[in-house]
């Protein structure tokens, strides 16, 4: 498996011109962010990703995703990173 860190100054570009893009969420959305689910879900959900996808583009496993979305883990910032630009968003999104 090639390692979701081959590439950080492609991913820094990535997610940089994805905090440049309109990047409006839905009240929907946003009411379940504010509600206390993971904004992790919430974003995969709007793009319409399954786990699995996301697990595809970003290079994390799915399994590591879903203990993310769930709370059971603490998020290494470069795991963020990669999440973040597989979704194309902006890393405070993610926070």
């Amino acid at each position: 498996m090639t390692s979701p860190f081959r590439s950080l100054p492609g991913l820094r570009q990535r997610a940089a011109k994805a905090a440049a893009e309109d990047q409006t969420l839905p009240a929907s959305c946003i009411r379940r962010i504010i509600s206390g689910e993971s904004p992790l879900r919430v974003y995969r959900e709007h793009r319409g990703m399954s786990r699995e996808d996301l697990a595809s583009a970003s290079g994390v496993q799915s399994e590591q995703i879903d203990r993310i979305e769930s709370g059971r883990v603490e998020v290494a910032a470069g795991t963020i990173m990669v999440l973040a630009a597989a979704l194309s968003i902006s890393l405070d999104k993610l926070s």
